[in-house]
C-alpha cells in the first residue's frame, strides 16, 4: 500500500484528539481533547496538526504531531461530539484519533505514547468526547463506495447485547459475541459477516462503526473459544419491545 499517498489524503480534514496521560507508574492522570486541521501527514515526520497557542497537550514538543499510524486515523460518525474536560461541541469532524501518553519521571526522558484502541468504546478508560450520533446514509454511503474492497475479507468480533423493554424497566436478554469475516459490505445489503460454518450476521451499512481491535487474545464468553488478533471490534445493543400473550 502507498502509505504516503493515503497520508497525504489527510490533509485538509479536520480531526478530534483525545490524550489519556498516565504517569511513570501507570496510575491514570487526566484527560485532554483537541480538535484542528491536518496541516501536513509525512511516514517521516508524523501527522500535523494546528493547535492554538497554549493548548499543546504534549509537553516537550512544537507543535502537535502524533505518529503516522493510520489504524489509529479513524473515520468519525456523523453527530454532535462534546469535549469531556472543556465542554467545546464539534459537529461532523472527519476523523477520529486517540492516545494513551505515559509521563516520564523527568523531563529528559522521551515520551511513551501508545494507541488507544477504545476512544468509542471503551469502559475501562473514559470516554474523550460524549457523542450525540446523527444518522446520515450518504455519508456513510460515500465511504462504503469508496472503502469497501478494502474491508472485505477482514475479520471482525462482534458483541451483541439484547435487552427486552417493559413497562417501566428494561430486562437483559443475553450477551454473546459472534466472529467472522466481512464478505459483502453494501449500502443496500448492509456489512455481511460470514461464520466458519457458513453462517452469516448482518450488521447495519455503517463502516464508522468496526473500530480496529487491539492486538492480542478474545476468549467469547458466549462460546469459550479464543480468537487471536481479529481486525475489527464493533458492538451493537439490540432493544425490543416484550409481546404479551
Amino acid at each position: 500500500m502507498n502509505y504516503q499517498g493515503v497520508l497525504e489524503n489527510l490533509v485538509g480534514k479536520k480531526l478530534l484528539v483525545g490524550f489519556t496521560y498516565y504517569n511513570e507508574a501507570q496510575e491514570f492522570l487526566y484527560q485532554k481533547e483537541l480538535y484542528g486541521e491536518i496541516l501536513s501527514a509525512t511516514v517521516s515526520h508524523g501527522i500535523h496538526i494546528n493547535v492554538p497557542d497554549g493548548k499543546n497537550p504534549l509537553p516537550g514538543h512544537e507543535g502537535l504531531i502524533i505518529p503516522p499510524d493510520l489504524e489509529n486515523i479513524l473515520y468519525a460518525p456523523r453527530g454532535r461530539y462534546t469535549s469531556q474536560s472543556t465542554s467545546e461541541v464539534v459537529s461532523n469532524p472527519d476523523f477520529l484519533s486517540a492516545w494513551l501518553v505515559f509521563l516520564p519521571a523527568s523531563d529528559n526522558e522521551p515520551l511513551d505514547m501508545n494507541i488507544n484502541y477504545a476512544p468509542l468504546f471503551s469502559y475501562y478508560t473514559p470516554r474523550h468526547w460524549k457523542l450525540e450520533l446523527i444518522n446520515d446514509s450518504s455519508y456513510t454511503g460515500e465511504l462504503i463506495r469508496k472503502y469497501s474492497q478494502m474491508l472485505i475479507g477482514q475479520s471482525v468480533l462482534i458483541g451483541l447485547t439484547q435487552y427486552r423493554q417493559h413497562a417501566n424497566e428494561t430486562e437483559l436478554v443475553r450477551q454473546e459475541q459472534l466472529y467472522g469475516n466481512i464478505s459483502i459490505i453494501d449500502r443496500e445489503k448492509g456489512i455481511v459477516v460470514e461464520f466458519q460454518d457458513g453462517g452469516t450476521y448482518t450488521l447495519p451499512p455503517d463502516p464508522t462503526m468496526l473500530q480496529p481491535a487491539a492486538p492480542g487474545d478474545y476468549r467469547l464468553r458466549s462460546t469459550g473459544e479464543t480468537i487471536v488478533d481479529p481486525r475489527f471490534i464493533t458492538m451493537w445493543t439490540i432493544n425490543q419491545e416484550k409481546t404479551e400473550p
